[in-house]
């Protein structure tokens, strides 16, 4: 675990926002999060910032990657595929690394398709062959100050199959205590663009 970074303001508490965990017919996990409107910020800022998420913000005289300022005590490291242009969109992969709680009891390694990523949201999916197993899916609705984030994660597989299967990948592989440490996580981060995204966004111009 790297130390922890500079906090730019304080992280928000899971009870600023709707949050429910529920499974589904087939027993996949069903989580959602009605995070409280993010002032100041746009969805072209949030589509701007999951393509840009590499790259470095200056805090208190030192530079730090951007990802790791994002959440000062959670996150690891996080790498992108690109497109032949050199752009991110839909079709790169996201690499992430992460400890929720900043407890390594709770790390995830993930290398993530991007289904979606424009000013409407982003979709991240994990497949095994065909079968998808994860999905992420982050929507951005534009208010007079801001922006509603809506989150909406499923895991585990679909139908006959995954009412057989999803009890055993709950326990092994992504367990209600991370979907619980995950919605903290979750309220946290997407909190803390309020405070890191406007001033990179109006700094863009030359990078990204």
């Amino acid at each position: 675990m790297p130390s922890p970074r500079p906090l730019l303001a304080p992280l928000r508490t899971l009870d600023t926002a709707q949050t429910h965990i529920r499974r589904l017919a087939d027993r996949r996990l069903l989580v959602t999060i009605r995070h409280a409107p993010l002032r100041g910020v746009t969805p072209q800022m949030l589509g701007w910032w999951f393509a840009n998420i590499e790259g470095t913000i200056a805090v208190e005289g030192q530079e730090y990657p951007r990802y790791l300022i994002w959440h000062p005590f959670d996150h690891i490291s996080f790498a992108t595929t690109r497109l032949p242009d050199g752009s991110v969109g839909a079709g790169v992969k996201f690499k992430i690394v992460e400890a929720f709680g900043h407890d390594t009891s709770l790390l995830i390694r993930t290398r993530d398709q991007v289904d979606l990523l424009d000013d409407s949201g982003l979709r991240l999916s994990a497949r095994v062959g065909a079968v998808e197993l994860f999905a992420l899916h982050h929507r951005f609705t534009g208010e007079a100050d801001g922006s509603q984030y809506d989150s909406t994660l499923i895991f585990g597989l679909a139908g006959r199959l995954g009412r057989l299967i999803n009890p055993v990948l709950q326990r092994r592989v992504f367990t209600e205590r991370h979907a619980q440490a995950w919605l903290r996580h979750n309220v946290e981060e997407v909190g803390m663009l309020e405070h890191l995204l406007p001033r990179l966004y109006a700094e863009r111009a030359g990078t990204h």
